[in-house]
């Protein structure tokens, strides 16, 4: 039972640690207001799951889907909580990805004292990892018609700009 309610507690405090920072990063997202380029929760997100491995990805998911239900949407209609789950799978599977990624660098884990250390992780665990979430939400978006198609392009880049 302590083991669950770690979890359990865990979870909670990266969903609210994601609500809050993306709260944040939102302050500057480009209309409809999903994609910004700064974007906190990311990072926090990839050294959750680095951290305390493949199930902190759940806090992930329920941070986002909070995020995107009730600060952006504000939870008004069913597709809005639809739209949310994508987002938050979308960040889920980021923040695996870029785990993924990381553990499999050359020297892992790595203090990142050193320069190439360091590139490798930016460069796998946000640059390329990025472009998971950045495809998952912003294809949600435009399926669910929250975006044009005209509007994809730059809001993919930014979205993917501010996951890195």
């Amino acid at each position: 039972m302590h083991r669950i309610s770690a979890w359990g507690t865990k979870i909670a405090l990266l969903a609210l640690a994601y609500v809050l920072a993306g709260w944040l990063g939102l302050a500057l997202a480009i209309p409809p207001g999903y994609a910004t380029g700064i974007f906190p929760p990311a990072g926090i997100a990839l050294v959750c799951v680095l951290a305390f491995g493949d199930r902190a990805a759940a806090g992930v998911w329920l941070g986002s889907f909070i995020l995107n239900a009730f600060v952006v949407g504000q939870a008004s209609t069913p597709e809005t909580l639809l739209v949310a789950a994508a987002l938050g799978a979308g960040a889920a599977c980021q923040a695996l990805f870029g785990a993924l990624l990381v553990r499999r660098s050359p020297g892992y884990p790595s203090s990142l004292s050193h320069v190439g250390d360091a590139l490798r992780f930016v460069l796998r665990g946000g640059a390329l990892a990025c472009l998971v979430g950045a495809t998952f939400g912003v294809t949600s978006l435009w399926l669910a018609g929250r975006i044009p198609l005209a509007a994809y392009g730059i809001n993919w880049f930014t979205w993917w700009l501010g996951d890195t």
